[in-house]
């Protein structure tokens, strides 16, 4: 019962004619889970804007990656496999919009799962900086 259930929002979504990739408001950043503790990072920069992205261990403030990107589109892997247990964040930079996102790593018997959760979108225009005086 639950396949026909399950695959009938499905496949009106196919039947609309409506792309995912050119929705309108669609965020250009996706932070996926790919593994139990892997995460794959993709950006869309159709602008070539310098984007800036860098995982931090919290507890320690320690940056364990940092990278600067231009290109139209941008993908990067992280594994926390060998991370010990603790809370991480991804910082990206995209443009003038920035994206946070909280990991949590928990590492038990030798296995490492890693938790992803959406903090915040800060978004400023250059329009709306103003100059002080």
């Amino acid at each position: 019962m639950c396949p026909v259930l399950c695959t009938a929002p499905f496949l009106l979504f196919l039947l609309s004619g409506v792309s995912p990739a050119v929705a309108q408001g669609a965020e250009p950043v996706s932070l996926t889970q790919v593994a139990p503790a892997s995460l794959r990072l993709r950006v869309a920069n159709p602008d070539h804007a310098t984007g800036h992205v860098q995982v931090v261990r919290l507890s320690t403030q320690q940056p364990l990656f940092r990278e600067t990107y231009t290109a139209s589109a941008y993908g990067q892997r992280f594994s926390f496999d060998r991370a010990p247990s603790g809370r991480y964040q991804v910082e990206l930079q995209v443009g003038p919009a920035r994206y946070y996102y909280s990991v949590r790593v928990r590492t038990h018997a030798g296995r490492s799962t890693a938790c992803v959760r959406k903090l915040v979108v800060d978004y400023q225009p250059a329009s709306m900086v103003v100059a002080a005086r």
